[in-house]
């Protein structure tokens, strides 16, 4: 992937790289397991005859037990954060909260991904993005990148590197890759406006 570049034109800015053909397919492979696993949680949930009134969805209101779409949806309240918080009131408030706002949460990440996978050129090349579907690029990449994160166990202890012969090794690499490719599209949306 070559660095981003913003281009001030006529309709507003755009954003400009390009990717390699085996850049392309890995985006396009890993954003769409994240959309299965999106589309996984959303139809576990409970049937609400109330939706079908009120259009309203109403998600889970128990936390994914996969650690990777936890991660994705994590618990809105943490008790270790607030300790005047009863751990039975804080699970029934995570609940309440999940119960509520999960189904929106899943559509902004599923439609952000969605967005990338409209955009990424077939076979690789070049692509020219809005800042809308630059942001939603920015916010699908950070999907991926903590989805990784979990299996990697990356965190505050977490590896810096790890031995080319580890069986991880490669998807280390693929998390750096995205990384870099975040933070780059992240500083050209924040050049001059």
């Amino acid at each position: 992937m070559r660095k981003w570049k913003r281009v001030e034109t006529a309709n507003g800015p755009r954003f400009r790289s390009s990717l390699a053909a085996h850049e392309a397919a890995l985006l396009t492979n890993l954003v769409s397991a994240m959309i299965g696993l999106l589309d996984e949680r959303e139809s576990s949930s409970p049937a609400d005859e109330l939706e079908e009134i009120t259009g309203m969805k109403t998600g889970n209101s128990e936390p994914p037990r996969d650690p990777t779409l936890h991660r994705l949806l994590p618990d809105f309240h943490r008790t270790d954060y607030d300790e005047q918080t009863p751990p039975d009131d804080s699970e029934s408030l995570n609940a309440a909260l999940r119960s509520l706002h999960e189904p929106e949460i899943i559509d902004a990440k599923r439609d952000a991904a969605q967005q990338l996978l409209q955009t990424i050129p077939d076979g690789g090349g070049r692509l020219e993005l809005t800042e809308d579907e630059a942001t939603a690029w920015v916010a699908a990449v950070n999907d991926l990148r903590l989805t990784l994160g979990v299996m990697l166990e990356i965190g505050p202890n977490g590896p810096d590197r790890l031995p080319p012969d580890h069986p991880l090794a490669a998807h280390f690499d693929v998390y750096q890759w995205l990384t870099v490719l975040q933070e780059y599209l992240v500083l050209v949306l924040m050049g001059s406006r």
